[in-house]
């Protein structure tokens, strides 16, 4: 097979090679600005939902600790009186040590 040149077409000049590269390089580059302008708007979105669920977090984490600090009060205060029964002046009978259980 005889390999020849097709002298019947027109040759191309070096500007429409110029100007074809130009235009892919375009296209190509603003791809990327469009994808990372895209991923920049998922990440945005992406840190308020994980902000959000962080503030509900902590909303619910204040409550359970106040719920708990309240029941160790209480706790510490029968304790307390407990202790103070225990070590009184006079000798405790039965009915002093289970008096303050049956205030609750």
């Amino acid at each position: 097979m005889e390999v020849h040149a097709h002298t019947h077409t027109e040759r191309k000049k070096w500007t429409h090679y110029f100007w074809e590269f130009l235009m892919l390089f375009l296209a190509v580059f603003c791809g990327f600005l469009a994808e990372n302008q895209r991923e920049h708007m998922v990440e945005h979105k992406r840190e308020e939902k994980f902000a959000k669920r962080l503030l509900s977090d902590l909303g619910e984490d204040s409550v359970f600790l106040n719920k708990r600090i309240g029941r160790l009060e209480e706790r510490k205060k029968k304790y307390s009186d407990f202790l103070s029964v225990m070590t009184g002046p006079h000798p405790s009978s039965s009915f002093d040590i289970l008096r303050p259980s049956l205030s609750y």
